[in-house]
């Protein structure tokens, strides 16, 4: 097996971990969005937001990893208003 194909494989892994995880974050984002709606809270929780954020600066791909979070993040709120 040629190494490329090594290297797809370990990332085809990654990429099955990671698509289960955000569907699971996508339900329990669901699940606030509803608790929110209840409790006559906006979607919007700047301090909640940033703290995810600031996370992000610890890993050396910080710039990419923060351009996908932006995606996950506006996609949550969507998530949320439904």
């Amino acid at each position: 097996m040629d190494e490329i194909k090594k290297l797809r494989d370990k990332i085809d892994v990654i990429d099955d971990k990671l698509m289960n995880l955000l569907e699971k974050r996508y339900i329990l984002t669901r699940e606030i969005g509803i608790q929110k709606e209840q409790s006559n809270k906006e979607v919007f929780d700047v301090n909640r937001e940033s703290h995810i954020l600031n996370k992000i600066s610890k890993y050396s791909h910080s710039p990419q990893i923060r351009h996908v979070y932006t995606t996950i993040i506006h996609e949550s709120k969507k998530e949320q208003r439904k």
